[in-house]
C-alpha cells in the first residue's frame, strides 16, 4: 500500500503535486544554443513563413551534454514546441520532420516514456518560471518558458492549467491518507482526508473559472490550439527514427495525471467506451513515473465501498464522499462549458469541432461527468463553493 513518503519516487511532490519541486531550466548548456534560438525566435519565425527553413539548417545535436533531468526536461520542452511547429507551421501540415529534431526528441521521448509530441508534461508541468523569487509560485507570480505564437492568450491558458495542477496537489498524499484510513478502519480519519481533497477540487474549480480573463476563445481556436493538434492521417515519419508513420494523438487535459487520480482515489470509474478507452491511451502520454503512481492508487483500498458501508452511521463520512463527488462533478461540467465555448462555438463544422486529443469531446465530457455522478453514496450533490 502506497504511503506519503512514496510520492517522492513517482516524481511527486507534497508541496507541489505533479509540478516540479525544482524550477525548471530557463536555458541549456551553449551546444543546444541553436535550439534555444528557435524556440527565442519562434513568434517571429511563424509570423514571416520561415520556421520550416530555419528548422531544416539546424545542426545534428547530441543529447550527452544534457546531464540531469531539469536538462532533459527543458530539451524535451524546447523540441517539443520546434517539432510541433514544423508541423503545424506551414500552408498544409508537414510530413516528414528533419533528422535533426527527429533524432533526440525520440530519444529524450523514450528516456521519459511517452511519445515524441506536444503534451500536457512538457507544455505545462515544465514551462514555467517564478518571476520574484523571494514570492510563491503562483498564477500571479509566474510566466511561460515557450510558446508558438507567443501573447498573453496563450501563456494565460498554459499558467491557469499549471495553477489548477498546484491547486490540487493536496489532494495527492491526502488520497494516500484516505486509502490507509479505509484499510485501517479509521472512519473520522477518512473524513478529515476527504475534506482535504473536496477543498483541493473547490479551490481547481476557482482557477478554471478564471480562464476567460485572459484567454480569448477565438484567439485560442485559431492560434493556440493548431499546434497542439494530433498528426494528421497518416501520421508523420521522424526522419532517421523509422521510414514508417506515427500517428499521435495531440494535447489534452486528459493527459494531467492529477485529475486521473482523483477518479482513481475516489472510485470513479470509467467504463464506456467514449471515456474509457482514451482516458487509457492518454495515460500513454503522461511521464512513466505518473503512470505508475496512477496504477499503484488503483491496486490499493478502495475508499467509496467502505464509505458505502459506514453511510448510514457516519452521514458526516458519506457527506465528505459525496462534497468530493460534487466537485468533481461541478469541475466536469466547467470544462465542459469552457471547452464548448472555446471549440465547439468556434468551429466551422463538425470535423473542426474534434477536441487536439481527437476526440468528440463533448461526448467524452459528458460521459465522464455522468460516471462520475453515479458515485455518489446518496442525497443530492454537495459542493463547496471556494471562499
Amino acid at each position: 500500500m502506497l504511503t506519503v513518503d512514496d510520492l517522492n519516487q513517482y516524481q511527486i511532490s507534497n508541496e507541489t503535486g505533479y509540478v516540479p519541486s525544482v524550477e525548471p531550466l530557463t536555458n541549456l548548456p551553449p551546444d543546444y544554443e541553436p535550439w534555444e534560438a528557435i524556440v527565442r525566435q519562434m513568434e517571429d519565425l511563424l509570423m514571416t513563413g520561415q520556421l520550416r527553413a530555419f528548422v531544416e539548417r539546424l545542426p545534428q545535436l547530441s543529447l550527452d551534454q544534457l546531464d540531469s533531468e531539469p536538462a532533459k526536461q527543458r530539451a524535451m520542452l524546447l523540441l517539443s514546441v520546434i517539432g510541433n511547429a514544423y508541423v503545424w507551421g506551414g500552408p498544409r501540415p508537414a510530413k516528414v520532420l528533419p533528422s535533426q529534431v527527429a533524432i533526440p526528441w525520440c530519444a529524450l521521448s523514450d528516456h521519459l516514456g511517452r511519445p515524441p509530441i506536444a503534451a500536457h508534461e512538457s507544455m505545462v508541468l515544465n514551462n514555467w518560471r517564478r518571476i520574484d523569487q523571494d514570492r510563491p509560485l503562483t498564477l500571479d507570480n509566474v510566466a511561460a518558458l515557450a510558446r508558438f505564437w507567443g501573447g498573453v492568450d496563450e501563456q494565460w491558458f498554459y499558467l491557469v492549467t499549471l495553477q489548477i495542477e498546484l491547486d490540487g496537489a493536496p489532494a495527492l498524499p491526502a488520497l494516500i491518507k484516505a486509502q490507509s484510513a479505509a484499510a485501517d478502519d479509521r472512519p473520522d480519519a477518512l473524513t478529515s482526508q476527504l475534506n482535504i481533497v473536496r477543498d483541493a477540487i473547490a479551490t481547481m474549480l476557482a482557477t478554471l473559472n478564471r480562464m476567460m480573463e485572459k484567454c480569448d476563445p477565438h484567439v485560442f481556436y485559431h492560434r493556440i490550439r493548431p499546434f497542439f493538434t494530433g498528426w494528421p492521417e497518416p501520421g508523420v515519419i521522424y526522419e532517421g527514427v523509422s521510414p514508417e508513420p506515427r500517428l499521435l494523438l495531440g494535447g489534452s487535459a486528459a493527459q494531467s495525471a492529477l485529475i486521473q487520480a482523483l477518479d482513481v482515489g475516489l472510485g470513479v470509474r470509467h467504463p464506456s467506451d467514449k471515456s474509457g478507452p482514451f482516458l487509457q491511451e492518454m495515460r500513454q502520454y503522461m511521464p512513466r513515473t505518473h503512470r505508475d503512481f496512477l496504477l499503484k492508487l488503483e491496486a490499493g483500498p478502495a475508499v467509496r465501498p467502505f464509505v458505502a458501508r459506514y453511510a448510514s452511521e457516519r452521514p458526516r463520512l458519506a457527506a465528505a464522499f459525496d462534497a468530493c463527488i460534487g466537485n468533481l462533478d461541478a469541475f466536469r461540467q466547467k470544462h465542459i462549458e469552457i471547452s464548448v465555448r472555446y471549440v465547439l462555438h468556434q468551429a466551422r463544422d463538425d470535423q473542426d469541432a474534434k477536441g487536439t486529443g481527437g476526440t468528440d469531446f463533448v461526448q467524452f465530457l459528458s460521459e465522464s461527468r455522468k460516471e462520475t455522478q453515479r458515485q455518489r453514496i446518496g442525497g443530492r450533490l454537495r459542493q463547496r463553493k471556494p471562499d
